[in-house]
């Protein structure tokens, strides 16, 4: 590939990072430690990206090399992993978040945008609420990607305020979502609580501090159960379908489509994701829930029976603790 298509590949992926300029610019002068005049002259292809500068940018935003370069194959699709620091956030963290909030907030006024996501264990979107149950997730992905010495406790562990506030909108975001279909593993809690239970016998989480959980997870079936009852998020009165699945569900995915755009994250490593926007990848991710949802329960608005049971078996799983 010429080196002038490759630099116009690298443009479009920063653009599609980092949409604004200005955070644009100001990002690149704090990764690549350069005048933010020579920036500019690289932004307005004056003056061309070294490749070093090209590695060094694309390692700190998640941009795929391959994506700039031009590889492609039916067999390969470009995914990046976006490795956020959960603890101590830094400003190139907040910018990746923000872009996803940013892309939910643009697409909410589109009809056809539907979100389909599958999980194995609590939607993180479902948990942002409750201030326990989020720092526990972001304890646990401390506890096992971090080597503090020693470990850190559950009452080290502080939300920054920043990405708490992401958080909520995040989840205001996801209730504008006009049609929302999700797949739950039915030991979706069950999971959770063994979790607990592993860190409550290595003493990393105290007594009350597991009380508060335990409050805060009853709050959270609660909430779910009304919003299955109904179908639809009391907020906005969009849908919202909720499906049990026959089958363990191995792997926990997103996808996000309206007309033209689409979105497919692949969570991994507890809190972080593999991204793409590319089509066919959504495609086959889309046909793969769809024929998990042919093996799955309707507990939204229909199936009563099998709601109730499944909730009163998730609070008997909770009181377990």
């Amino acid at each position: 590939m010429k080196r002038d298509n490759a630099n116009l590949h690298f443009h479009a992926s920063l653009n599609e990072k980092v949409p604004n300029k200005a955070k644009l610019a100001n990002l690149l002068v704090d990764i690549l430690q350069i005048e933010k005049e020579a920036i500019y002259r690289r932004l307005r292809n004056e003056v061309p990206f070294t490749f070093a500068e090209v590695a060094r940018v694309s390692q700190q935003l998640g941009i795929s090399l391959d994506q700039i370069i031009g590889i492609e194959s039916d067999k390969r699709k470009p995914f990046t992993l976006q490795v956020n620091d959960f603890e101590f956030p830094t400003e190139i963290d907040f910018v990746m978040w923000e872009n996803y909030v940013n892309i939910l907030d643009l697409l909410k006024s589109d009809p056809s945008l539907t979100l389909f996501e599958t999980w194995n264990s609590l939607p993180y979107v479902f948990c942002y609420k409750y201030s326990y149950l989020t720092r526990f997730y972001i304890f646990k992905w401390v506890f096992q990607s971090k080597n503090h010495t020693p470990i850190k406790r559950f009452s080290q562990i502080q939300i920054p305020p920043r990405l708490k506030h992401l958080s909520e909108e995040s989840m205001k975001k996801y209730a504008l979502i006009p049609n929302s279909q999700y797949i739950f593993e039915e030991r979706i809690f069950a999971n959770l609580i063994n979790d607990l239970k592993f860190f409550i016998n290595i003493r990393l989480i105290e007594v009350e501090e597991l009380e508060m959980i335990q409050s805060e997870l009853e709050q959270l079936i609660r909430e779910m159960e009304d919003l299955a009852t109904r179908g639809k998020h009391k907020e906005t009165g969009n849908d919202i379908s909720l499906y049990i699945s026959g089958v363990s569900i191995d792997t926990n995915y997103s996808c996000l489509e309206a007309n033209g755009y689409y979105i497919s994250l692949v969570r991994t490593l507890i809190l972080n994701a593999a991204a793409t926007t590319d089509k066919s990848s959504f495609d086959y991710i889309k046909q793969w829930f769809t024929s998990l949802k042919r093996i799955s329960t309707l507990i939204s608005v229909s199936g009563e029976k099998q709601r109730i049971s499944f909730f009163n078996k998730q609070r008997e799983i909770i009181r377990s603790l």
